[in-house]
């Protein structure tokens, strides 16, 4: 006959009352799940269940993974051409539509709340994340549309087993691939793709948990560049091999729509953990150290409002005078960030003086570092010696 193991069960409380445990002998949480072993120094190990081990990389790997934060505005139109259209969304996620030098490929980020108490996704998440296809162009040998976020360094988890989960749904029934992107950055070795376990996988019109894993080959041999990341990349389409190789040959569909994305979460291991949250402070600081700006959160840049705006006075106090100044970001920067100024009154590149936003007449109004923004300049047809401005600082991989 089997030994049986006996073990102490209770509330933390309960456990408490009873006093130490006996060595090795076995005490169960039952409101915290966590496991206590006794030891020999007369005090109890504690072993964390999942949900309660604090944050690390090797737990949640990803940021904004439950696209709480959106610093670029709550409804965005990515960037690019036409035909290469690219850019954020939520912090962290870039998506792209891409057709060759064919024009006519749009798409937009648009953040959708869940209702309260709905208990399809579990953990009540506030928000989830729409990536609308809004317009496509002829199909074309090269046709890609895709999503992800990059992990920086492709160091990170090289010759290791990762899971990816991801809540997910589409406005109808989508293929999607999974596919893991080694990018070695500039002057690195060529990009490596590999597919998942499950190589594609069928959305709905309803929430699914997506779960897959990844082998994440091993770097040896590799030159690692400037700017070097790991993703696992949402496929939503691709014609062929050009751009992305994995999963081998066509994926999914080149049409319009939207696909939905919640809780998405990278570990180490082929077992998918509890999905990590983090506070919503520290959420946005990690965010920070890739893109920050100087309005409230709710604030899209360019938006007309002096909230949050910097604000100085012409050096020598007079209505033409310069404005010499230094501004420290919350967070230090990947590298050097491309710096962007507005006025109060949403005026690109330009800097307002209480009455108007007014451009640059010489200097720069936002000079960044990996630490802040330096300024410098002089104003066209000022009539006061203020100085309003916004910036948004992008140090994106």
């Amino acid at each position: 006959m089997a030994n049986k193991i006996q073990v102490r069960r209770g509330t933390k409380a309960q456990l408490a009352a009873l006093g130490g445990l006996s060595v090795a002998e076995p005490g169960y949480c039952t409101d915290s799940k966590d496991l206590y072993i006794g030891n020999v120094s007369g005090g109890d190990t504690l072993f964390l269940a999942a949900e309660n081990v604090p944050y690390n990389k090797n737990q949640q790997a990803l940021i904004n993974g439950g696209v709480d934060i959106w610093q670029r505005g709550t409804s965005v139109l990515p960037g690019g051409d036409g035909s290469n259209a690219y850019g954020y969304g939520p912090d962290r996620w870039w998506s792209q539509i891409y057709a060759g030098s064919v024009t006519g490929n749009t798409s937009s980020w648009v953040r959708q709340d869940f209702a309260a108490g709905q208990t399809v996704v579990p953990g009540n998440p506030k928000h989830f994340a729409r990536f609308n296809i809004l317009t496509l162009s002829a199909l074309q040998t090269q046709s890609l549309i895709r999503f992800h976020q990059a992990i920086e360094d492709v160091r990170n988890f090289a010759g290791q087993k990762v899971t990816f989960t991801i809540w997910m749904k589409a406005n109808a029934a989508r293929s999607v691939g999974v596919v893991a992107i080694q990018n070695f950055g500039s002057g690195g070795s060529a990009e490596v793709n590999t597919a998942a376990n499950v190589p594609t996988v069928n959305l709905t019109t309803s929430w699914q948990k997506v779960t897959v894993s990844i082998n994440v080959p091993s770097i040896s041999g590799k030159t690692v560049g400037v700017g070097s990341y790991l993703a696992v990349s949402l496929i939503i389409y691709k014609a062929g091999n050009t751009i992305v190789s994995a999963p081998s040959g066509a994926v999914g569909s080149w049409a319009t729509g939207y696909v939905d994305i919640a809780q998405a979460q990278v570990n180490v291991g082929e077992v998918a953990l509890p999905f990590q949250a983090r506070s919503l402070a520290d959420e946005l600081a990690l965010c920070q150290r890739y893109y920050e700006k100087s309005y409230y959160l709710e604030d899209a840049p360019g938006t007309a409002t002096e909230n949050g705006s910097l604000y100085g006075v012409s050096e020598d106090g007079t209505v033409g005078g310069p404005h010499f100044g230094y501004t420290s970001f919350k967070t230090r920067k990947r590298v050097t960030p491309t710096v962007t100024a507005y006025g109060k009154g949403g005026g690109v590149g330009m800097v307002s003086d209480g009455t108007a936003d007014r451009t640059i007449s010489s200097g720069v109004a936002c000079i960044g570092d990996e630490a802040g923004i330096r300024h410098n300049y002089t104003l066209n047809g000022s009539t006061t010696n203020r100085r309003f401005f916004h910036f948004a600082a992008d140090a994106e991989l």
